[in-house]
């Protein structure tokens, strides 16, 4: 039963947007000891996060799709190159806009406000 062992606390205003850690560079790019990690080719993390997107765009239409970045990681030479060929082949998709996390979530709450 839903809540059974529950303890709630005090309702806040927030709009929780999705992650993924398979659109987060840092997991593909970093290596970190003693786990290691996978140090990825770049063209394969493009490959994976546009393949992505073409599954939302045909799957989700009008969803949000988040990358998550972080300038000590994706801001290295070939990533950087990387990233630039990501912007430009999204920008190719006509059906795909850019927007901020505060305007997805502010799209969000008008959408619920307005049915």
């Amino acid at each position: 039963e839903k809540g059974v062992g529950v303890s709630w606390g005090t309702e806040v205003d927030l709009v929780e947007l999705p992650i993924a850690w398979h659109l987060d560079d840092f997991p593909w790019f970093e290596y970190i000891p003693p786990k290691g990690g996978n140090l990825t080719p770049a063209s394969a993390v493009l490959e994976t996060w546009l393949g992505d997107l073409d599954w939302a765009r045909e799957h989700e239409p009008g969803g949000i799709l988040t990358y998550t970045m972080h300038p000590q990681v994706i801001g290295r030479g070939h990533r950087m190159l990387m990233f630039e060929a990501l912007i430009d082949e999204i920008e190719k998709r006509e059906d795909v806009i850019f927007v901020t996390l505060q305007e997805a979530s502010n799209r969000w709450r008008a959408e619920q406000t307005s049915d």
